[in-house]
């Protein structure tokens, strides 16, 4: 990417970043600001003093022969930002802007712990799907107070793990506790309905210390279970079918003291699958959280569910998805064997169709979004040809634009 051009016999070097893979640079743009440098670079060959091209986004350069050949290229931080050819700038830079802080803290005063605080709670509550460990690590590194970074924790890592569903498993090994809103009893005991017990959670580390039996008052009715457990069992046929690392439960939401048919209750059936990978460099997670109201005036059971997927994909890049969608149906309240697989089939169908409409968005991905971002290929309908840049008119324009040769 360095050419050479012939100015008065003086070899001029500028560098060209043309960052074609992942920017949305059109050519007619790239094209545009090449002619703006070459007018100055024309400019400066009818002028006998220095002369500095400030801040241009795709190329600077300032023309100084004398010190040339000691230091050609002086780079700056980014590829697309401006570099200088070892010349002092015609006019000093602007003055630098301190940026200005909010609640009170003024131009360079230092963060109060609460705002150090606040800041940290919100990089933790915001790590992609299977990362706070991650991101933990480095805010812990950049605050630099224990005492500021476990207040932080302690209040960002209990919602993280009830936002992203992430299940644990239990110390006795007889299943995974799903951290949810729907199972909390207190800040760290969670209800498991499967096994009728409680579980006690460590949010930091993302483990289970202990557990013990859930209290009768703890647990619904045996008319209520009667219904959560048939639809725990149809649920976890389809979790097995279509989610080979997914858990999910089942939880009582109202109505739990209710001994038989004559009043309306409500369950919860909880879904979470999640895939991590940070050796690939990818991560990503499935969740969905289906409220049931089971109205015994009309016999209906109206179904409200709610659909959020994750993924962050960071090799060389940072790439990341987070989508969620709300849907609702419903079904006639039979028996709870009947009202298991007829809920289970809706579950199934909606999520099965947002995932087939999820695909489809993929495959049409880049001839619809990106073609509004960049352009995929050039005008031309064919790739940069970089092992004979010399056939390209680009080349030739050049050699006209800067006169080479005569």
């Amino acid at each position: 990417w360095l050419l050479g051009f012939k100015l008065h016999g003086t070899l001029v070097y500028t560098l060209l970043f043309l960052y074609c893979h992942k920017s949305a640079i059109k050519l007619e743009l790239f094209v545009n600001q090449l002619k703006a440098t070459v007018s100055s670079v024309r400019s400066v060959r009818r002028s006998s003093s220095a002369v500095t091209a400030h801040h241009h986004p795709l190329l600077a350069c300032s023309h100084a022969p004398a010190v040339w050949p000691s230091f050609p290229l002086l780079l700056r931080s980014h590829p697309l930002r401006a570099l200088d050819i070892a010349a002092p700038p015609a006019r000093p830079p602007p003055p630098r802007r301190e940026p200005q802080m909010s609640d009170g803290a003024g131009a360079g005063e230092e963060l109060s712990d609460r705002q150090k605080r606040e800041i940290a709670v919100w990089f933790l509550s915001n790590a992609p799907a299977g990362e706070i460990h991650y991101v933990a690590k480095d805010v812990r590194a950049l605050l630099g107070d224990e005492a500021v970074y476990e207040a932080a924790a302690a209040e960002a890592f209990p919602e993280y793990n009830k936002a992203h569903l992430v299940s644990l498993e239990l110390p006795d090994r007889s299943g995974d506790l799903i951290i949810t809103t729907y199972g909390e009893l207190d800040k760290n005991n969670y209800l498991d309905p499967r096994t009728a017990q409680v579980a006690t959670v460590d949010h930091i580390k993302q483990n289970c210390t202990k557990l013990r039996p859930a209290a009768d008052e703890e647990l619904p009715s045996a008319y209520i279970e009667e219904f959560r457990s048939a639809l725990d069992v149809e649920l976890s046929k389809y979790i097995c079918e279509a989610y080979p690392k997914g858990v999910c439960a089942v939880y009582c939401t109202s109505g739990k003291d209710i001994d038989g048919p004559g009043a309306d209750f409500g369950l919860a059936a909880i879904i979470s699958a999640a895939r991590r990978s940070p050796q690939n460099f990818c991560n990503g997670s499935w969740r969905s959280i289906w409220t049931l109201e089971f109205n015994d005036g009309s016999q209906f059971v109206e179904i409200k569910g709610k659909i959020q997927v994750g993924a962050h994909y960071f090799e060389e890049g940072n790439v990341q998805l987070d989508t969620n969608i709300d849907c609702k149906d419903s079904t006639i309240l039979q028996s709870p064997e009947d009202c298991a697989v007829s809920i289970t089939n809706i579950i199934r169908h909606h999520e099965s169709e947002y995932l087939s409409s999820l695909e489809e968005s993929y495959l049409n991905l880049s001839d619809a979004t990106f073609k509004d971002l960049r352009r995929k290929l050039p005008v031309t309908r064919s790739l940069f040809p970089w092992h004979n840049t010399l056939a390209l008119s680009l080349t030739r324009d050049l050699a006209k634009e800067l006169a080479i040769g005569k």
